[in-house]
């Protein structure tokens, strides 16, 4: 494995979480969405894996209206540096999982900093009430081991999909045991899938 090359992915990660933070902070987006309910961050931002300028924040907002949710995000969209917004209503028929649990008002908004720099930002309000799974999963990734971690920088990099780690995550997922099991679950799918990739590298 290329020593410099993984230093190199590295600090790239740590840079964009920097700047995540930033953008974050400029549009004071935690303190805004928390006017819906319980705001959080997810994603690769949590996990430490971040590779791109994506940024994932879940609120949960029990019978959050169309409208409503519009008026909790008018200040954000309503900045100059927001150059693009969409919308999806994801609940009832439109629920294409159709779990009731996965109602939501989901957001996608690109902002541009002052270097030009794309971030894509999305923004879900769920509907019901509950635990969300999405930050503890990003929490057991964060734990993982130094050299998994970086493999699977290194695959998130590369682009190359892995079935059998898809197969993993598939796990129907509970609520209480969901930890442990999960822990078990990721370290040995990440492990196989990132495996096969620092094999190449």
């Amino acid at each position: 494995m290329d020593t410099a090359y993984v230093e190199q992915l590295l600090r790239r990660q740590d840079a964009l979480q920097a700047e995540a933070s930033r953008v974050i902070a400029d549009l004071d987006l935690m303190s805004i969405l928390a006017r819906a309910g319980r705001a959080e961050q997810v994603g690769s931002l949590v996990s430490g894996l971040m590779v791109w300028r994506d940024i994932d924040i879940g609120a949960v907002s029990p019978g959050l209206s169309v409208d409503r949710a519009w008026d909790v995000m008018r200040p954000i969209v309503a900045r100059p540096a927001v150059t693009r917004v969409s919308y999806a209503n994801e609940s009832g028929h439109l629920n294409t999982s159709g779990r009731p649990y996965d109602d939501r008002h989901y957001f996608v908004i690109h902002y541009e900093t002052a270097t030009h720099d794309d971030w894509k930002i999305d923004i879900t309000f769920w509907l019901t009430d509950g635990p969300r799974e999405q930050r503890t999963r990003a929490l057991v990734l964060r734990r993982l081991p130094r050299e998994t971690r970086i493999c699977i920088l290194l695959l998130k990099t590369s682009g190359i999909g892995c079935r059998h780690t898809h197969m993993k995550l598939a796990v129907p997922m509970s609520t209480t045991p969901y930890l442990n099991t999960m822990s078990v679950l990721l370290m040995s799918s990440m492990r196989t899938c990132a495996s096969a990739v620092c094999q190449r590298v």
